[in-house]
């Protein structure tokens, strides 16, 4: 059977960390406020998912899941190039590379969660 590819943004990989090393963080009433609760429960989802190494991952610098859960995806925020910037910034900090599947054990090893 063929593991599951998930799609993951550069900075969300940060939501990602945060959610292992604090879980409930993202469960926060300022996060669930900020975010929307569909975004928080895709963040554990996923986390879930890495964690038990059911998936690769590829990262990207567009739209993944988390950005369809959040509510600001409406307001257009989630698309500007600024926030692709991001994406690069962050994924080159942990070692990754935009467009560039990985195994679920190597997003673990380069996010230091394991």
């Amino acid at each position: 059977m063929e593991k599951q590819i998930i799609r993951i943004r550069g900075h969300h990989l940060i939501a990602i960390r945060e959610e292992y090393f604090t879980p409930g963080l993202m469960t926060g009433k300022h996060d669930v406020r900020e975010y929307g609760e569909k975004n928080v429960a895709e963040v554990k989802r996923l986390l879930n998912l890495i964690l038990n190494e059911n998936v690769d991952v590829l990262i990207i610098d567009g739209l993944d899941d988390m950005c369809y859960a959040d509510c600001r995806l409406k307001r257009d925020e989630c698309t500007d190039k600024e926030r692709k910037d991001y994406d690069y910034r962050i994924a080159k900090k942990y070692g990754f590379e935009i467009g560039k599947s990985y195994s679920a054990s190597e997003v673990i090893s380069k996010l230091d969660i394991d």
